[in-house]
């Protein structure tokens, strides 16, 4: 109903589904609006699944190895302290 209908009426080149996909897939990712009224979808460095993954992971590696450091660090302090 959407790519049918829907697109058409609201003058987007690109329907919901596939303005998230291309928003997902391009960090610079953006809509501009064009010389007749509809939006154009532009955006040039394109990342797959793999690498978002792979840069969510070393995100969440990083974060638990610097709580780590900082609960031993903590946890030595205290004793020294104490």
């Amino acid at each position: 109903m959407e790519e049918k209908h829907i697109r058409h009426i609201v003058g987007l080149k690109k329907g919901m589904t596939q303005a998230i996909s291309h928003f997902s897939r391009h960090s610079d990712a953006a809509a501009d609006h064009g010389s007749d009224g509809s939006y154009d979808y532009v955006g040039n460095d394109r990342r797959n699944a793999g690498e978002k993954l792979e840069g969510f992971y070393n995100f969440i590696f990083g974060l638990l190895a610097f709580l780590a450091a900082l609960v031993f660090i903590a946890s030595n302090y205290l004793k020294a302290a104490g």
